[in-house]
């Protein structure tokens, strides 16, 4: 590999076509400033109680930390994507091996900036570096969604482990497992981060254009072909219960990113399963490594649930950024010009958040009512608590509107995600740890109203800016 190119490479990273609509960069930046503020806390922790401190409590400084260590490798890596999948990438003679030196020279420096704040705080370094590798390639597993030629193993062993690394992240004691093992294990464990990470970068374009069109003939003849009648007798009714909808509920003629295909049955099943799954993932973790399964169910159950609920309104966020069918509808004049039509979007939004806000606090009130991790006097006060915070999060992405003209990925994403958390945060802190807190109810009170302004002035705010209308997904 020419030097010169590598070089070449790296100086993008300090370009502003690597800022300019990064959806990661404004996510990350959140993060570490929050990282920023929570150290000196972690820092007087450590002096009285030593490193170990900060994993056996539910330390902010390690929870923002490795989200940190998550998000910034993401960046990175949503630059090189866009670099190696672009129509030049083939055309010029050694752009993807550049693209890949740079790259890898950028994580191994990450990896060791990421250790380095924990290695000050007193942990052992080997530890450090294999919590900072991990991170970091689950991160970098975040950002390379589409096919990319490598072998279907691979790609699906990353698939299957990050949203479960992702979550432990949000579990210090849990990490502290890999920052004290013995030194043996730590380095096998950075090694083969490490090794998933680059294996990660492997783009091969030949195949992956093969593998996107095999994807598409599989799903045309799967839509294509007659389906079995036993299968098709046993299918049909699960479908017509997961997608039936009452009769006050229309059908509107609204952008796909908008539509919901499941019905009210259908979002509750779905709902449910998503809780219970993140719900008993760290209690069966504890039984495997010898812990009481009942009792980690428990403790881990507030932040569980939350982290649940959360996980739906990262994509709150998507139906301004994602308008690639909006010309069709908006030609087609059924909406009465341009605020009408805008006027239209949102509502269709706040109907979609109004739905899926009441089924997670029904979901939510009867799980912890189930596991007793709140009174039956309080579940009222749990359920509008949870329908007021999804219900203003949903809204905040369309905040940006206020101040700039529609197409910023990067800040949409940025209100999406800062609406995530806070409603991770409320619900696993302030409702369901020991019953909704007044500051908790306060907070979700406000969101509330947050989201009841933004629906009323988000309409105007659209139909009196610009709509520079994207078709290509990746624009």
């Amino acid at each position: 590999m020419k030097p010169r190119l590598a070089a070449a490479a790296l100086r993008n990273y300090a370009s502003p076509v690597f800022v300019r609509e990064n959806p990661m960069l404004a996510s990350a930046s959140c993060m570490l400033a929050a990282g920023a503020m929570s150290a000196p806390k972690a820092a007087a922790t450590v002096a009285i109680g030593g490193i170990e401190a900060l994993f056996l409590h539910r330390s902010m400084f390690l929870f923002f930390w490795w989200y940190v260590a998550f998000y910034v490798p993401a960046c990175f890596m949503v630059h090189y994507w866009r670099q190696v999948r672009s129509n030049l990438a083939t055309a010029i003679p050694d752009l993807k091996l550049a693209e890949f030196s740079a790259v890898a020279i950028i994580l191994v420096i990450l990896t060791a900036l990421f250790a380095t704040p924990l290695i000050g705080f007193g942990a052992p370094i080997a530890g450090a570096l294999a919590l900072a590798a991990l991170a970091m390639a689950t991160g970098g597993a975040f950002s390379s969604a589409g096919a990319t030629g490598q072998a279907k193993g691979i790609a699906r062993l990353r698939g299957l482990l990050f949203l479960p690394v992702m979550f432990i992240g949000s579990q210090p004691h849990y990490l502290s497992y890999v920052v004290f093992a013995p030194v043996p294990v730590a380095l096998l464990i950075a090694g083969l981060a490490v090794s998933l990470a680059v294996s990660g970068l492997r783009y091969f374009p030949a195949r992956a254009a093969r593998e996107d069109e095999a994807q598409a003939d599989r799903a045309d003849r799967a839509a294509a072909a007659p389906r079995a009648g036993a299968l098709r007798m046993i299918l049909r009714p699960i479908g017509q219960i997961m997608t039936w909808k009452p009769g006050f509920m229309p059908v509107q003629p609204v952008p796909a990113m908008l539509g919901i295909a499941l019905g009210p049955i259908g979002l509750l099943i779905v709902t449910c399963i998503q809780i219970g799954v993140l719900l008993l993932y760290i209690p069966a973790f504890a039984w495997i490594t010898g812990h009481g399964f009942m009792a980690a169910l428990i403790k881990q159950a507030p932040l569980s649930i939350g982290f649940g609920v959360a996980l739906g309104l990262f994509g709150s966020g998507q139906w301004l950024i994602s308008r690639g069918d909006w010309p069709a509808l908006y030609m087609a004049g059924r909406y009465g010009g341009r605020s009408g039509f805008a006027a239209a979007m949102v509502r269709a939004f706040r109907t979609n958040t109004i739905e899926i806000g009441l089924i997670n606090a029904i979901v939510v009130t009867v799980v912890a009512l189930s596991l007793g991790i709140v009174k039956p006097i309080q579940a009222i006060p749990v359920a509008l608590c949870t329908f007021g915070a999804m219900f203003g999060a949903s809204h905040l992405p369309s905040i940006p509107l206020l101040w700039r003209e529609l197409g910023g990925k990067g800040v949409t994403l940025l209100f999406a995600m800062v609406g995530a958390f806070a409603v991770m945060a409320l619900l696993g802190f302030g409702v369901l740890d020991h019953g909704p807190a007044l500051w908790a109810g306060g907070c979700a009170a406000v969101l509330f109203g947050l989201g009841i302004i933004m629906s009323r002035l988000a309409p105007g705010r659209l139909a009196a800016m610009d709509w520079p209308i994207e078709t290509d997904p990746a624009g």
